[in-house]
């Protein structure tokens, strides 16, 4: 059921909590909330307490409004627990490591949304990136024929190797056809689904990493659907993929990508310069004529923006670590030096004795898979030097270092790699050297110890498997990723493989993989995977891949009440995620709210819908809707700690007051968000949530705005739009005695920004507005 989205985006969407982490609640008002009596207790629900004459009545219960009531505050109940405990916990983990002491984030380890790492994979590409793509690229040999087959066709399928500036190529490809605005739609979108869409003439379309569909009967039909629908539709369709030779269709062209000359690439991103001659040799001599076009144009980018020289602009990106960790590799260094460094891999930041507890049973494991009593002896080396180790590592010449840290006003000691560039080399070098009996034992050895014993562990080992995925994507999910998916390890495994996919998306050419990854467990058979999938599209996964994300979880959600909880915590968090993050719009989540709520909110089912919705099935999707709106309204900031809503709301009026956003676009979005909480305070089960809610964001705004007041007012005239008459004459009741519930006896004036927005209200009942 496709939803309204933004920039071109695509969509297609139409209890009881799984066991998380152990871990206590953290300090929050709604601990309070949670705990008061709700609306099926003894308790009324705001604004209808009986004899007040400008209270509604309550109409007598139903088994069916008591069935819902009972469902959405179980629900609701376990969501809060959820997002406050576990979620809450995991989250912050995962971008605690962005200042954590001894993490790798940054410019080498592709660095987190938080310091400025994010692009959004999906969407419209912004005129001023295609421009400046366009205006420094070097044409391969093979651009001709794929810019005449593009234009007769409509169509094209660029195919080869990732690295090879396939992105570039089809951004020019659909730059000579057309002006019009450019579009990246979503990776796991099928074949059929691209037959079936809507284009808007003269727009280009590009799709990155196409998931690859097996043939069937039907598949040359398909694709001359696809073609013959975007040819009427008078737009143009790029779609990039690595799998060369095995999708050739005669009803598309396939184009085999050809490399630029490194050379070409090198003069094209320096542009005129007195010693352009003298940089492009000494670029070449460090990357040879088989460089990729990515790093030719990254180290160009660096010399010519940063004015960096050559030398300068290598180390930065990583070549100079490339070569001391090969020159490490070929000194044969010991056997215990390298597991040593292997272990660090997925242990980058951890403290000496953790480090050196994993790092033994590592050895054990390997000590196990060899035959002889020699080989066993020498693996386990129990003798005097193996207690000089860790000076050696103190103050030896290898790859790895000891580092003292402050952590949480504590000092302690760390193990990590000299360079953070090292990492990713020392495990492409393992993956092209060592035999399976060494990466059986590493993947035994994360297993049960590293994973499973280790909780302080999980994001480092995630980010190591992310960089294994760069050398070998098959390793990483056969071995990693789909066991620990389905809870072979229990949650601790489902966290990390989680959080692998999010250090996935910040890799070269790995973000497509991880969303089809957790498509691929949405569609599992089993409910662990499918937990899983709900989890990883809540976090950064779902900041690169927004409207798949809301989609799937919806979809999630709808066909598994099991997956109720975890789903609504996880659209919480991508709702808050993306608020947080300066480039980030969490509007398609709102999007789709706002859809579900125009369906569902009511109770009449969808106005499109041919023939009318079960009642039963219509009960459970106006819960799942208000439940859901609950949870995202109610969401806290990961960054602030303060509701996201109010922090969007702020940042929204900031940009409009500086121009940076039209002021139509703020408002819309204020008028969305009112209205999915209009939908929320009208629904009697949560209705005292959704106060409660209300006044927390409203407080937070003083802490957060500068006009906080004004904001308040602007918020309270867009929900006396949104809310029906009967309910905008018991808004005032209600509110103040949710304040009063609140504050818990104290005696206190309503906060004026309280004030602000019931005034709003009361001035839409004075001038007999209805909508």
């Amino acid at each position: 059921m496709p939803i309204e989205t933004t920039a071109g985006e695509e969509t297609d969407a139409g209890v009881t909590a799984q066991a998380g982490p152990d871990v206590a609640d953290t300090a929050d008002p709604l601990a309070d909330a949670a705990a008061e009596p709700r609306a099926q207790s003894e308790e009324p629900v705001p604004g209808e307490q009986g004899g007040e004459s400008t209270a509604e009545k309550r109409p007598p219960h139903e088994d069916k409004a008591k069935k819902e009531a009972g469902v959405a505050n179980q629900v609701t109940d376990a969501v809060w627990t959820f997002y406050r405990g576990p979620v809450a916990f995991t989250y912050n983990t995962f971008n605690g490591a962005v200042t954590a002491p001894g993490s790798t984030f940054g410019v080498r380890e592709g660095a987190g949304p938080r310091s400025g790492g994010h692009r959004k994979v999906t969407g419209r590409i912004g005129d001023e990136h295609a421009a400046a793509t366009v205006r420094r690229y070097a044409a391969p040999p093979c651009f001709v024929e794929a810019q005449a087959k593009l234009r007769t066709h409509h169509v094209v399928v660029v195919e080869g190797r990732p690295g090879t500036g396939r992105r570039s190529g089809a951004i020019n490809l659909l730059r000579e056809v057309t002006r019009e605005p450019l579009v990246v739609l979503s990776p796991t979108l099928s074949l059929r689904e691209l037959a079936e869409r809507a284009y808007d003439s003269g727009f280009g379309y590009l799709i990155l990493d196409h998931v690859y569909e097996q043939r069937r009967v039907d598949l040359e039909f398909t694709w001359a659907n696809v073609q013959e629908n975007i040819e009427r539709a008078g737009a143009f369709l790029v779609i990039t993929n690595s799998c060369v030779g095995g999708t050739a269709s005669s009803a598309v062209p396939h184009i085999a990508w050809d490399l630029p000359s490194a050379e070409a690439v090198l003069r094209a991103q320096l542009g005129p310069r007195e010693d352009l001659d003298t940089i492009v040799h000494d670029v070449l001599a460090a990357f040879g004529d088989d460089a990729a076009p990515a790093k030719l144009a990254a180290v160009a980018r660096l010399i010519r923006d940063d004015n960096l020289s050559v030398e300068e602009a290598l180390k930065k990106l990583d070549e100079s670590a490339r070569r001391q960790v090969l020159e490490w590799f070929a000194g044969r260094p010991a056997h215990r030096d390298v597991v040593a460094a292997a272990a660090l891999c997925f242990l980058e930041g951890t403290d000496i004795r953790t480090y050196e507890v994993l790092l033994d049973d590592l050895h054990e494991v390997l000590a196990g898979r060899v035959s002889g009593k020699r080989a066993k002896a020498q693996l386990r080396k129990r003798d005097a030097d193996m207690f000089g180790e860790r000076e050696t590592r103190l103050h030896g010449t290898g790859l790895l270092q000891m580092r003292s840290e402050t952590w949480n006003g504590a000092p302690i000691e760390i193990v990590a790699f000299k360079d953070d560039a090292y990492r990713r080399y020392v495990l492409a070098e393992l993956w092209r050297t060592q035999t399976n009996h060494f990466w059986d034992s590493v993947c035994e050895w994360l297993t049960e110890a590293a994973v499973s014993r280790f909780a302080e562990s999980h994001t480092a080992v995630a980010s190591g498997l992310a960089w294994l995925a760069c050398s070998s994507v098959n390793e990483t999910q056969r071995c990693y990723l789909e066991p620990w998916s389905a809870a072979t390890t229990g949650w601790p495994g489902q966290v990390t493989a989680a959080y692998a996919l999010w250090f996935m998306c910040h890799r070269d050419e790995l973000a497509s993989i991880a969303l089809q990854t957790a498509v691929r467990w949405a569609r599992s058979g089993d409910s662990d995977q499918r937990w899983t999938a709900a989890f990883a599209l809540g976090g950064e996964l779902g900041m690169f891949f927004p409207s798949d994300a809301v989609n799937r979880l919806w979809q999630l959600m709808t066909r598994d009440t099991d997956l109720w909880v975890i789903g609504c915590a996880s659209m919480a968090a991508l709702f808050a995620t993306l608020s947080d993050d300066e480039d980030g719009d969490p509007v398609t989540v709102l999007n789709l709210l706002g859809k579900k709520m125009t369906d569902f909110g009511t109770g009449a089912g969808p106005a499109d819908r041919k023939g009318p919705v079960p009642a039963v099935q219509l009960m459970r999707l106006r819960t799942l809707t208000m439940t859901a709106a609950l949870s995202v309204v109610s969401a806290s900031s990961i960054r602030t700690g303060r509701p996201a809503v109010a922090e969007y709301l702020a940042r929204n009026r900031r940009r409009a007051a500086t121009g940076a956003e039209p002021l139509a676009g703020n408002r819309r979005r204020m008028a969305m968000i009112a209205r999915i909480w209009a939908g929320v305070l009208t629904f009697r089960p949560l209705r005292w949530e959704a106060f409660f809610a209300l006044r927390l964001a409203l407080h937070a705004l003083r802490d957060i705005d500068e006009d906080y007041l004004a904001t308040s007012r602007d918020f309270g005239t867009a929900l006396a739009e949104a809310l029906p008459e009967a309910e905008r004459r018991t808004f005032k009741d209600a509110f103040m005695q949710v304040d009063e519930r609140a504050r818990k006896g104290r005696k206190e004036p309503l906060a004026e920004v309280l004030v602000a927005c019931i005034e709003a209200i009361t001035r839409k009942i004075h001038s007999g507005g209805v909508r």
